[in-house]
C-alpha cells in the first residue's frame, strides 16, 4: 500500500501491528515515515516518541533519537521557508499599501500565498489566496501566470462552476501548461479526488482527538482548515479542543466565529449551544439550542437536542423564546 501511494491505509494496518507486537523496530519506523508523509512532522514525531518509551536500551534509543534529529532539522528547514514566504507576502502587500506596485506584483502575491498554504504552520488562508489571485486576474486577463494560479486555487477550493470556466480558457490559451496536466490528473484519478475510507477513518481520528484537546491533532487540523476554511467539523473539533486544554477565551472566540455563520445547519448549533452553556454564556446557549431545534432534520435530531438541553440543567425546547 505505500509503495502505491495509500500512505493512509499503510499507516493504520502498521499501528495495528505495533499495537500487537511493539518489538519490531522496523514497524515503528515505517509507522512513523507513513505518518511523516500522509500526516505531517507533528504525527511522525509523536510516532518516534513513543517508540522512545517502547525501546530502552541505548542502542535503540541512538536509533530513533538519530531520526527525530532527523525531523528536527527537516522541521526547522520548513520554519525557514514558511518564514522567508511570509516575508515575501508582507513585502508585496507593504508595496501596495504605499501605492509602488510592480506589473505582476498581484500575480506574484497569489503564487507566494499558494505556496504559504501548503507550508505546516502557514498564515494565509485559501480564501486569502482567491481574492489575490481573483485580483491578479482581474488586474491583467492577458496574464497566464495569474490564470494558472486561480486555477490550482480553485482546484484546492473545489469550485467547480468557476474552475470550470477558468479551465477552458486555460486549455485554449496554454493548452501545454503542466498546471493544466495536473489540474486534469486531479480531477480525473479517482484514487486522488475521492478520499479512501481509510482516509477518512484517520479524518474522524484526527477530529476526535482535538474534542480530547490533543495539541498535535489540533495543530493538523488547523493545517487542514487553511486550506479548507469552510470546514465545519474541523472548526467544531478545535472549539471543543480549546475547550479541553482550558482555554476558555478560545473556545468562545471560535464558537462566536461559529454563531455568526448565517446558514449554519443543525449540528453546528447544537455543539456551539452546549459550549456556550458549559462557559455560561446562557442566553447565547439557549438561542442556539433554538436554531439546532429548528433546523433538526429528524426525530432523533430533536430528541438529542431536549436530552442535551436537560442534562446542562436548559430546560426543555418548547420552553425557549419563539418556542
Amino acid at each position: 500500500m505505500a509503495v502505491h501511494g495509500r500512505l493512509g491505509e499503510a499507516a493504520v494496518l502498521w499501528e495495528d501491528l505495533v499495537r500487537q507486537d511493539a518489538a519490531l523496530i522496523s514497524d515503528w519506523l515505517n509507522l512513523a515515515t507513513a505518518r511523516l508523509r500522509y500526516g505531517g512532522m507533528a504525527p511522525a514525531s509523536e510516532v518516534l516518541h513513543r517508540a522512545l518509551a517502547a525501546f530502552p536500551a541505548p542502542r535503540d534509543q541512538a536509533l530513533f533519537q538519530a531520526r527525530l534529529a532527523e525531523l528536527r532539522f527537516t522541521e526547522a528547514q520548513v520554519d525557514d521557508e514558511r518564514r522567508l514566504l511570509e516575508l515575501q507576502a508582507a513585502a508585496l502587500r507593504e508595496r501596495q499599501a504605499q501605492g509602488t506596485v510592480e506589473p505582476g506584483d498581484s500575480t506574484r502575491l497569489a503564487l507566494t500565498l499558494y505556496k504559504l498554504i501548503q507550508v505546516p504552520g502557514g498564515t494565509a488562508s485559501l480564501d486569502d489566496v482567491l481574492a489575490v489571485a481573483r485580483r491578479a486576474r482581474a488586474e491583467d486577463p492577458a496574464d497566464i501566470p495569474a490564470l494558472e494560479v486561480l486555477v490550482g486555487t480553485l482546484l484546492l477550493a473545489d469550485d467547480s462552476p468557476e474552475l470550470d470556466s477558468a479551465l477552458a480558457e486555460l486549455e485554449q490559451r496554454a493548452p501545454h501548461s503542466p498546471v493544466l496536466d495536473l489540474t486534469r490528473q486531479l480531477r480525473h484519478d479517482p484514487g486522488i479526488v475521492r478520499p479512501t475510507e481509510t482516509e477518512m477513518i484517520r479524518l474522524r481520528e484526527l477530529v476526535s482527538n482535538a474534542w480530547k484537546g490533543d495539541r498535535i491533532a489540533m495543530k493538523e487540523l488547523t493545517d487542514r482548515l487553511r486550506r479548507d476554511p469552510r470546514n465545519i467539523e474541523y472548526r467544531i473539533a478545535l472549539m471543543m479542543g480549546a475547550y479541553a486544554n482550558g482555554d476558555h477565551a478560545e473556545a468562545v472566540r471560535l464558537a462566536d466565529l461559529l454563531a455568526a455563520e448565517a446558514d449554519g445547519m443543525h449540528g453546528m448549533h447544537f455543539h456551539v449551544a452546549q459550549l456556550y452553556w458549559i462557559t455560561a454564556e446562557h442566553t447565547k446557549a439557549r438561542r442556539h439550542f433554538r436554531r439546532s431545534w429548528e433546523t433538526a432534520a429528524t426525530g432523533q435530531d430533536r430528541a438529542d437536542v431536549r436530552l442535551a438541553m436537560e442534562t446542562v440543567g436548559a430546560g426543555r425546547p418548547e420552553e425557549l423564546p419563539g418556542g
